[in-house]
């Protein structure tokens, strides 16, 4: 696990991913490019359950995240089929009400929810069983 101060990907294994964004500013869609490579190759093995920790001061998330995520999650390389995200900001709840629709719209679903903490988030998604 790294404790660096820029966004980053922890592999915890059978499939679920963490995202890590320790600060309000790390939430960007510029900010969120260097995940891509992690989780393509993460990806490679079999779908993921993606658990994203975004910091708890989060209260407003960039429309460009929403186009970000869909943009990288349809083009192939990187199957997802459920995301847990720490949090209890409603402007998170929103955000993922935007990816999971668009998600819907391109027949590719993910199921979302929301925790207020990382180790029942992280419990959830080992949970969707997305390697067998």
């Amino acid at each position: 696990m790294s404790t660096s101060a820029r966004p980053y990907v922890d592999d915890l294994g059978g499939g679920v991913a963490a995202l890590h964004f320790p600060e309000v500013q790390h939430v960007t869609a510029e900010r969120s490019a260097p995940l891509v490579e992690p989780l393509t190759k993460i990806s490679r093995t079999g779908p993921l359950a993606i658990v994203a920790v975004p910091p708890e001061a989060l209260r407003m998330v960039e429309p460009s995240m929403v186009s970000f995520w869909v943009t990288n999650f349809t083009r192939g390389d990187i199957e997802v089929n459920a995301i847990a995200v720490v949090s209890k900001s409603i402007a998170v709840r929103v955000a993922l009400a935007g990816l999971g629709a668009a998600m819907k719209l391109r027949q590719k679903p993910i199921v979302f929810s929301t925790f207020r903490d990382l180790e029942t988030a992280i419990g959830w998604a080992r949970d969707r069983r997305v390697r067998g």
